[in-house]
Parts: structure tokens; C-alpha cells; sequence
């Protein structure tokens, strides 16, 4: 029974569209697809073999032929297109043409037919994705339209991403279509400002708009636009001017974030509001936005001064405190003071501090320190590794279990190392036994500093000074105790 399917396997255009029509999956079919590019790829090749052949064997057959006469003259009998001869043939001449149309005639058929066939099939793949995508957007319900996948846009975007929600970019540059697509996003090309386009993002039934195009009259026109078609929605717009804030809240948006003065006032209230209220999480808690990460710190310990926490964590300001009884404090001073079971909300530059930390030296060993006793440097060695797999746990912001499990065997084999070179000391009579010890008691207790109060205490200059610390100490009073042994 014919049930209106293509028929015969090699039918694959007309089954694609087919497919296509009937909200069918393609998905295997254009696999299919992408695997029938290398028998095109081999006939290309043939067809340059065969005109390769065609031009070399012309050439040496009739001597007075040049090299272009020989390929112009394979090209016309391979294709049939009927032109007469560059020059009259030989009876050998006339052979090789005879060859040369059974070798080459029906490879161009096929190779033609297969480019033809490839051109139409790609076609028909980017008709069945935009109608996917298309479908896809109709199905959603309480979503976000996202207008401009600039910087600030594929931010958010990607934050929306991640938790989850559904949103439509609206975008008229096809470099950002071309990039949002790549990465799986539902996306209309458009001037988000048109209605046409914003009924078909759904605009009627989403949950609120995000403008983020870098021109404020584009956004007024846009928030004209959103709030006449959808007029419970939620419209947040980015701003640039201060002065033109009042046209985009008059043309319809329910609130204007500049980011560049994300450390503001203004939005660091809104921003504590949102983000304090449940502060039962642990210390270290945070969420980032538009390169700015607001950090929730628990105080567990004794009362401190906010100035505590903002040097401790290199904040840019202080937020919120928010009380044990769940009273808030807005904008406190660094003198004020957290007491314990508080919580303390601090704004930090994230990309400055991860710029910075780039920047910071990491430890690495290198053959310049060893001291010429191979049982120490192995040593030597060991501590440096341990101590720049700490450096780099904190730097990575590695979970607190695991900072303190390389902490702990810095430590640890720092105390070991030392009492080993002491042994081996007062083994062999080295006068300078009890300075040396008082130089081991000094660095443990370097170390054992970085840790007091239950927490850690590390700086940017922490890995500066343990770096000193060592190579001081390895380099002057370990090398003495080495050439003493080497003499």
C-alpha cells in the first residue's frame, strides 16, 4: 500500500522533505547524509586524475600540442560539449580520445549529480533546523526574550543557561545569530523592536523581557514595543546614561541596571535584597553577575569589624549585614562590627581578582636551588611541590577540605624534614646545629601562622613569602651545612 512515502533507497531528498513535513525525526537520515561527502571527495579526485591523465597523455601523443591545448581539449570530451578539436588528431590521437570518453564521461554525470544532490540536501537541513527552532519557541511558556547577544547578553545568557531557564534571543547581527546558534540557543534575526518579531519570540506569553543592546534609544524603542504587546511582563533594560533612565522607565521598564555602576548604591541594595534572603549557607557562599561576585560570609567565630572581612576576601565594599534575629543592615561602614552568626554580604571584583591571581608567581622548582646533597634536594624538592599544590588549591578555589589536606601535609613533612637534616646534623658534629634549629623553629612557625581562629589566613603575598622563606633559607644555611658534609 502506497502510504505516500518516497520510494527506493537512493530517494533521499525527496524522504528528507517528506520527513521534514510530517514532524518526523531526520536526525539518522542526515547522519546518513554526512557520511555520502567521501564518495563525492573520491569522484573529485578521479575526475583530477582523469584530467591529469587526459592532459599528460595529449601532450606526449601529439608533439606539436601544447600543455593548455592537451587540458582544453580533455576538458571538452570528458564534459561532451561538442566543440571541434584544437588541432586534428592523429589515428593514436583519436584512440586516446576514444579511451578518455569511457574513462571520463560518466564520473562528471555522477560527480555532477552528487554535488547537485549535496546542495539540495543542505538546503533542506537548514529548512528542517529553522523549522525546529521555530517549533521549539512556540512550545515555550513563561520564558525571557533576550534582546542583543553582545557581551552583557551572552552573559546572562549563559547564566540563564545554567539554571535552567527558558529564553529567546532576538539579534540583527548574524555574527551573534551565528554564535548563539553554535551554542544551542533558541534565536530569532530581527530588530527586536519590530512586533512582528516579538510575536514570533512569544512575546504574549513570557514572563518578562531583558534588554540589552548597547544604545539607550534602542532600548526606549524596544520597551515601547515589549510593554504594548505584553503589559504584565517583567522588563529590565541595561543602562548607559544616567540622564535617559526616566525615557526607558516612561516607555515601559520596570527597572534600569547599569553595569558599570554595579557597586553602586542603587544596586547593591536591590542586589542584598535578593541575595540575603536565606544566609543559612556556609561560609564562602556566592553568585557572580556581569563580573561581579557577591559573597556570603557567615561569621562563625567572635565578633570582627566588617574591615576584617573586606581585607581578608579583597572586597570592593561592604552590602549588607544581615542579624541573627533577621534584621538587615544596608551599606555598613567598615568599622561596624559582625558579630558572631552573622552574616555579611560582600560585592568583589571577580575579573580583577581573577586577573590577579594570574598574575601571581606561581611556586615551581627550579635546578638553581639544589644544594648539591642529593638526599636533601630530593627533599627540597618535595616541599616546594607540596607547597605549590596548596597555592594552587587556593588560588582555584578549591573546597576547604582540600586546602586543608594540603595544608596540613606542608606541614606536616616541613616538621619531618626538618628534624631529618637535624639528625643528620649531630650525626656528623656540625657546629652549626643549634643556629639551624632555631632556623626550623622560625619557619614552622611561619607556617603554622597561616592558620589561627579556625581559619586560614593567605595573602597575595603568602606565596611570595614561603618562596623567600625557602630559597633563603635552603640557599644560604642548608648550603653551608652541605659543603660542611662535602669536606
Amino acid at each position: 500500500m502506497d502510504d505516500g512515502q518516497p520510494n527506493g533507497p537512493g530517494d533521499v531528498t525527496g524522504k528528507a522533505i517528506f520527513y521534514s513535513f510530517n514532524g518526523l525525526s531526520t536526525d539518522n537520515l542526515f547522519i546518513v547524509q554526512e557520511q555520502r561527502y567521501w564518495p563525492f571527495i573520491k569522484l573529485s579526485l578521479s575526475f583530477l586524475i582523469v584530467l591529469l591523465v587526459g592532459t599528460v597523455g595529449y601532450h606526449a601523443i601529439e608533439s606539436n600540442w601544447s600543455y593548455l591545448e592537451a587540458l582544453y581539449m580533455t576538458i571538452i570530451t570528458i564534459t561532451t560539449v561538442g566543440f571541434r578539436e584544437v588541432k586534428s588528431l592523429t589515428p593514436r590521437g583519436q584512440v586516446f580520445t576514444i579511451f578518455i570518453i569511457f574513462l571520463g564521461i560518466g564520473m562528471v554525470t555522477t560527480l555532477f549529480a552528487r554535488l547537485g544532490q549535496i546542495i539540495v540536501e543542505s538546503g533542506v537541513k537548514n529548512l528542517y533546523g529553522r523549522r525546529k527552532m521555530t517549533d521549539r519557541i512556540k512550545r515555550m511558556r513563561n520564558h525571557y526574550l533576550l534582546c542583543g547577544f553582545g557581551r552583557t547578553g551572552s552573559s546572562i545568557a549563559r547564566k540563564l543557561n545554567e539554571a535552567g531557564i527558558d529564553f529567546v534571543i532576538i539579534d540583527s547581527l548574524q555574527e551573534h545569530i551565528d554564535d548563539a546558534t553554535s551554542l544551542g540557543y533558541s534565536v530569532l534575526k530581527g530588530d527586536a523592536s519590530s512586533d512582528s518579531i516579538l510575536l514570533d519570540a512569544g512575546i504574549q506569553k513570557a514572563r518578562g523581557t531583558v534588554l540589552c543592546v548597547g544604545d539607550d534609544v534602542t532600548n526606549v524603542n524596544i520597551a515601547l514595543a515589549a510593554r504594548e504587546l505584553n503589559n504584565e511582563q517583567n522588563i529590565i533594560s541595561r543602562g548607559t546614561n544616567p540622564s535617559l533612565e526616566y525615557r526607558l522607565v516612561r516607555a515601559g521598564a520596570d527597572s534600569v541596571v547599569y553595569p558599570m555602576r554595579l557597586g553602586g548604591e542603587q544596586i547593591a541594595r536591590s542586589i542584598a535584597q535578593e541575595y540575603t534572603k536565606d544566609t543559612s549557607s556556609d561560609r564562602g557562599s556566592s553568585s557572580s553577575m556581569l563580573g561581579y561576585e557577591l559573597r556570603i560570609i557567615r561569621n562563625t567565630e567572635e565578633a570582627r569589624a566588617v574591615q576584617d572581612f573586606m581585607e581578608e576576601y579583597q572586597a570592593l565594599r561592604p552590602v549588607a549585614i544581615r542579624k541573627r534575629d533577621g534584621d538587615m543592615s544596608h551599606n555598613p561602614t567598615p568599622e561596624d562590627i559582625v558579630e558572631e552568626n552573622d552574616s555579611l554580604l560582600l560585592l568583589i571584583n571577580e575579573e580583577k581578582r581573577n586577573r590577579e591571581k594570574q598574575e601571581i608567581a606561581r611556586l615551581e622548582w627550579t635546578e638553581d636551588i639544589n644544594i648539591g646533597f642529593t638526599k636533601i634536594d630530593k627533599e627540597h624538592k618535595r616541599l616546594y611541590r607540596i607547597a605549590a599544590d596548596l597555592q594552587a588549591a587556593v588560588l582555584d578555589n578549591s573546597d576547604s577540605e582540600s586546602i586543608a589536606r594540603c595544608y596540613e601535609l606542608l606541614t606536616t613533612f616541613s616538621d619531618g624534614h626538618f628534624h631529618r637534616e637535624e639528625v643528620l646534623m649531630r650525626e656528623n658534629g656540625y657546629p652549626g646545629l643549634e643556629e639551624h634549629q632555631l632556623q626550623h623553629e622560625e619557619l614552622s612557625r611561619q607556617l603554622a601562622g597561616l592558620y589561627s581562629k579556625d581559619r586560614f589566613h593567605f595573602t597575595d603575598d603568602t606565596w611570595n613569602q614561603i618562596d623567600r622563606w625557602f630559597t633563603q633559607h635552603f640557599l644560604s644555611d642548608d648550603k653551608v651545612f652541605a659543603d660542611y658534609l662535602k669536606n
